[in-house]
C-alpha cells in the first residue's frame, strides 16, 4: 500500500492511548523521597534534652556523631515497612503503672512505651523527645507501630500500591 500525502492511513498506528499509564518509576521515586533523610548533616539540629542526673534515661551518652550514624543506618532503606520494623525493635511496650485516664469519662491507658537507641552494640534508654528527633518521625507513627506490636499483627502497611501481593520485589498472583 502506497502512502501518499492526501490519503488516510488505515490500520494500527501507535500514537499512544488516551488513558494515562501508571509510571511506576515516578511513584517509587516519590516514595523514596518521602522516606529518605532530608537533613543528613543535622543542619536544623536536634533539641537535646536535659534530664536530672539520677534519671534512668541516658540521653547525654548519645553524641552528635552517634546520631548521624544511627540516622544513616535508618534511612539506608527508603521503605516505610522496613523503617517501621527497625523502629519496632527499638521500642519496649510495657503495661502502664497507672492506667487511669486523664479525663473522668475517658479510656484508660492501654500501654506505655520505652525508647532505646543503639550505641556500641548496647541499647541505651532515651526519652521520647530525643527518639522522635533522631528518627524524624511523628508520635502518631510510633503509636501505630506500638499498637501493631501489642496486637501481634505484623508491622506492615498494606495501603495503596498494586492489588497483587508483592514479596521482596517478586510479584505473586493470588490463587482463586
Amino acid at each position: 500500500m502506497d502512502v501518499n500525502e492526501g490519503e488516510h492511513q488505515v490500520g494500527e498506528v501507535d500514537r499512544g492511548s488516551r488513558k494515562r499509564k501508571r509510571n511506576m518509576t515516578s511513584r517509587r521515586r516519590k516514595k523514596e523521597v518521602r522516606y529518605s533523610d532530608h537533613d543528613s548533616n543535622l543542619e536544623n539540629g536536634i533539641e537535646l534534652c536535659r534530664h536530672r542526673q539520677r534519671s534512668d534515661l541516658e540521653c547525654t551518652k548519645i553524641s552528635l556523631d552517634d546520631i548521624k550514624k544511627i540516622r544513616r543506618k535508618f534511612f539506608l532503606e527508603a521503605d516505610k515497612n522496613i523503617q517501621d520494623n527497625k523502629l519496632a525493635q527499638l521500642l519496649q511496650i510495657v503495661k502502664p503503672k497507672r492506667s487511669r485516664s486523664r479525663k473522668p469519662d475517658g479510656q484508660s491507658h492501654a500501654f506505655s512505651v520505652k525508647y532505646f537507641l543503639w550505641k556500641n552494640d548496647a541499647k541505651i534508654g532515651v526519652c521520647q523527645k530525643l527518639f522522635l528527633g533522631v528518627f524524624s518521625v511523628s508520635q502518631r507513627r510510633l503509636n501505630t507501630i506500638a499498637k501493631k506490636v501489642i496486637d501481634g499483627t505484623g508491622v506492615v502497611d498494606r495501603r495503596g500500591g498494586d492489588v497483587r501481593l508483592c514479596i521482596h520485589g517478586a510479584t505473586v498472583f493470588p490463587l482463586s
